[in-house]
């Protein structure tokens, strides 16, 4: 099952780098906001689903499987095939010995290991994140604008963002205040939260693929080009906004 993992990882981590290449060759330079976006979330889905289509796995790990995951990727069971050994009295001692020893520790167990533990960590930090966000929801004042609700945080070094309908501004009376709630009000109506989280995600899986860290800079670009594009069609003049 380890192999199997390691395989996994490497096909995902290949067709990471490929995606990323092909939008750097082709797609880097036009202004198809929406087509990248969804560019951006196809090549994440694949890479992470396809490589589970072409492993080979045995009969004992597809059982500890469920039903609809081995129906969904469409696993080639492997045969496990068993050879009758006539064994000497010296050759069935030294096999029971080698058994009460335990498994010896492979490099792949250390590996895997290490890649998990990252994951965990990364992990965790995440949920920390998501939870400061909510605790910044429940602890500041919010009043509703539009289809969005926007928390007036207190905070002067903190920058504006948003959570899905929730818009995320400190109070200071900032000149530009408009437009940055118009900005983060397309970020909102567009959904791009779940991008962002998809990314995070993605990253916290792939963290030692630089190629997940590049598609997810690209992810974040792209995004904030929709929100700009947005805010510049409801009307708002182009230089002022880009001042």
């Amino acid at each position: 099952m380890d192999n199997t993992i390691i395989t996994y990882m490497l096909k995902a981590s290949v067709s990471i780098a490929l995606f990323y290449g092909i939008y750097m060759l082709f797609m880097r330079n036009d202004t198809f906001l929406r087509l990248r976006r969804f560019y951006f979330l196809f090549a994440i889905f694949v890479s992470v689903l396809y490589p589970f289509r072409s492993l080979q796995l045995s009969t004992d790990d597809i059982q500890h499987l469920p039903s609809f995951v081995v129906n969904l990727m469409g696993f080639e069971e492997q045969p496990m095939t068993q050879a009758t050994i006539e064994l000497g009295e010296m050759e069935a001692g030294y096999l029971v010995a080698a058994t009460e020893t335990g498994k010896t520790i492979e490099p792949t167990d250390i590996l895997l290991i290490v890649l998990i533990l990252v994951m965990l960590l990364l992990a965790l930090r995440f949920i920390v994140q998501l939870f400061s966000v909510l605790k910044l929801r429940m602890n500041n004042i919010s009043e509703k604008y539009g289809s969005c609700r926007i928390v007036k945080l207190e905070d002067r070094k903190s920058s504006p963002f948003s959570f899905f309908n929730w818009i995320f501004i400190n109070i200071t009376g900032r000149q530009e205040q408009q437009e940055i709630i118009a900005h983060e009000e397309v970020h909102a109506r567009q959904f791009h939260t779940i991008d962002i989280i998809l990314t995070e995600i993605f990253c916290i899986c792939f963290w030692w693929n630089p190629f997940a860290w590049l598609l997810r800079r690209e992810v974040k670009i792209n995004l904030e080009y929709l929100a700009d594009e947005g805010v510049l069609k409801n009307g708002y003049d182009t230089r002022g906004y880009q001042y």
